[in-house]
């Protein structure tokens, strides 16, 4: 067995598998390329926020409206994932609020995400 790296979403494996390889491997990366697709992430995020209860209104901090700027661009101008971003921001904003900051923080979780598998799988 090849040295592992520590990294655990670089694709090698640490342990002896039953079915091949190859097979292993490809079906992680379908994996994670389907359950962190933008579109089957952003339907969870929509799904997590209706159902959500907010029980305190969080304070607005500098660090927090400093994420939110760069989430507007990092996310809603620059990533594939822009048009589901506006979405879920604006749908907050407007029937949710209270959840607005678990909103942007979940989108920036999902950037690092789409990263992740991108780096992985190919995506």
């Amino acid at each position: 067995m090849k040295e592992t790296t520590g990294e655990n979403t670089d694709g090698h494996l640490n342990f002896i598998p039953k079915m091949g390889k190859e097979e292993l491997i490809k079906g992680y990366k379908k994996i994670i390329s389907t359950i962190y697709s933008p579109e089957k992430y952003y339907e969870r995020l929509k799904e997590f926020i209706k159902n959500y209860e907010p029980k305190a209104r969080s304070k607005l901090s500098k660090t927090g409206l400093r994420a939110f700027f760069k989430s507007m661009w990092g996310i809603g101008v620059m990533s594939k994932s822009r048009f589901l971003y506006w979405k879920l921001i604006l749908k907050t904003f407007f029937t949710k609020i209270k959840a607005l900051p678990v909103a942007v923080e979940l989108a920036i979780e999902g950037l690092h995400f789409e990263k992740i598998t991108k780096r992985t799988a190919g995506v």
